[in-house]
């Protein structure tokens, strides 16, 4: 007598159908349609400070001043916005390829594929079908938010760090459900993962940690999620150090009148 073997939680993961770079082919090709013919960004260009950021980028030889170099920061777009990350991944497109808008949007299908694949291995490992899991992420196509980011390239920090934060979100999923130890090497990926999230916008500085923080809990690992925690504090450390106690927003607040 034989007995059906159930398949366990991991082998239903993403990936049992296709291999991780199918999925990621498919995204891609997901991307390059929703670039190419729902908003049409390769026949038509939406601008807003794009071209006075990437005129500042091109004038940086060493990315990393961006990180360890307060007054760049401070010249970099406007108001008080911590983004070293934005600056970096506008870096890259003068760097390769100026003035070519055309490959910049290239870069935002890239980028947009492989937040697609993060956030279907996310949402599989919250236990979604892959059917729920891909009508989830079409909806998310089509949210105004969404299409705002991926026109403007001067927003493309927002779909970048929504992707970085996926990928601390994964991290976290591995140390809570057992697939990878709550160990020092672990807890640092995690660390590491997060900051990335965090520098790419404010958005994400407090709300992933928070989140990362309360699931890592509720899964009994309260190890790394003290640690998720404790990133806000140099995160705020830092931007002291950039802008100190004061923001410029380089617009005034209405008064009360």
């Amino acid at each position: 007598m034989t007995t059906e073997r159930t398949p366990s939680r991991q082998e239903r993961l993403p990936g049992s159908g296709l291999s991780s770079a199918g999925w990621l082919a498919a995204f891609f090709a997901i991307a390059l349609i929703y670039h190419t013919f729902f908003l049409r960004t390769f026949s038509h260009w939406w601008f807003e400070d794009d071209p006075t950021l990437f005129a500042f980028v091109k004038t940086i030889r060493n990315p990393a001043a961006f990180f360890i170099s307060p007054e760049t920061l401070r010249g970099y777009g406007a108001g008080g916005s911590l983004v070293p990350f934005q600056a970096v991944s506008e870096w890259i497109d003068s760097s390769i390829a100026y003035r070519s808008i055309a490959f910049a949007h290239f870069h935002n299908v890239v980028s947009l594929a492989v937040t697609l694949f993060l956030l279907f291995h996310v949402l599989r490992r919250f236990a979604l079908s892959n059917r729920m899991a891909i009508a989830l992420f079409m909806l998310w196509l089509c949210l105004p938010a969404t299409i705002v980011v991926n026109e403007f390239l001067s927003a493309r920090h927002y779909l970048e760090g929504f992707a970085a934060s996926l990928l601390a979100v994964a991290v976290a999923q591995n140390i809570a459900q057992g697939v990878g130890r709550e160990n020092a090497r672990m807890i640092a990926l995690l660390c590491v993962t997060l900051a990335c999230a965090m520098l790419f916008k404010e958005l994400y500085a407090i709300t992933i940690p928070l989140f990362i923080a309360i699931y890592l809990h509720e899964s009994g690992r309260n190890r790394a999620a003290i640690f998720a925690l404790f990133l806000i504090i140099p995160y705020i450390a830092y931007r002291y150090w950039v802008f100190g106690g004061g923001v410029r927003w380089g617009a005034p607040f209405p008064g009360p009148g």
